[in-house]
């Protein structure tokens, strides 16, 4: 059963190498799956909280940490001073959604900052590339369910708030947390430079912001995937909102006219009638 969640799981085409430093290939899932590093995410949802630990006894960071056991522990055969935790989530988060205003994506970072701490995990891991579960270079563990993020929150001790520090945003949510709230800020400022040009216009100037974001606020940038994923989300959503901002102005104008129409006419007919009865 696990094993089945595992693969539907899983981005369709994924980021793949040979080692964590050797080049990226694109690889169906199904190819993917033999390649001793993969991709656990795709740009848009989260279903895997992956955790980098890298000390002795690594494969238990959770049991130091007071943290639920994780849903796939992987970990190198010939040492057990590094190892990747996968939290598996029953219900994944939905990452740079504009509609609710990043809840979702701010409650998850915050829960995966939380854990990192308490792992002593690296923080700077970014999620990228994690040790493939169904490789035979590893040893995989397999836990007992995924986790609602409520569930993991209850066991953080400090659950954290973001963005606060610069710590918050090393990880990986945190990172998509930053750049989707720096980008759609900047997209409500000048969205109406460009409402009388096309919509591609302003889809690229958003991507433009993002990618010119990513590469500043961070030094180890979200993958081109994800920025755009971020970029076009917040485009059509402000985009949209703007149609309807500048929508409700003109009714508001309309109105407005028609109410000081009705109130001159009213006023003419008032001027009419005293003049028609003094005449009398």
């Amino acid at each position: 059963m696990l094993q089945l969640d595992l693969f539907d799981r899983l981005p369709r085409r994924p980021y793949c190498a040979e080692a964590k430093d050797a080049p990226r290939r694109i690889r169906p899932r199904s190819s993917a799956l033999g390649y001793p590093y993969m991709q656990p995410n795709a740009p848009q949802v989260r279903f895997w909280l992956v955790y980098d630990v890298d000390r002795p006894q690594a494969a238990a960071a959770w049991e130091d940490g007071g943290l639920p056991p994780p849903t796939l522990t992987v970990a190198r055969r010939d040492r057990d001073d590094s190892a990747h935790l996968w939290y598996g989530l029953r219900v994944p988060v939905v990452m740079a959604d504009p509609e609710d205003a990043s809840r979702a994506m701010r409650y998850a970072a915050a829960v995966e900052l939380g854990m990192t701490r308490q792992l002593d995990a690296d923080l700077a891991y970014t999620g990228q590339l994690a040790k493939t579960p169904t490789h035979p270079a590893w040893r995989t563990l397999y836990g007992p369910q995924l986790y609602d993020l409520g569930d993991l929150a209850e066991y953080v001790r400090d659950l954290p708030k973001l963005p606060t520090r610069r710590e918050a945003i090393r990880t990986g949510i945190g990172r998509n947390v930053e750049l989707f709230d720096c980008t759609r800020f900047w997209a409500y400022r000048h969205a109406r430079d460009y409402k009388r040009g096309p919509f591609e216009a302003w889809r690229d100037a958003v991507l433009e912001r993002a990618m010119l974001l990513n590469a500043d606020l961070f030094t180890e940038p979200l993958p081109v995937a994800e920025v755009r994923h971020t970029a076009k989300s917040i485009a059509g959503w402000v985009w949209t909102r703007q149609r309807g901002l500048d929508a409700a102005w003109i009714a508001r104008q309309t109105r407005r006219s028609h109410r000081r129409k009705s109130v001159q006419n009213a006023a003419a007919l008032r001027a009419t009638l005293n003049r028609t009865r003094w005449e009398v």
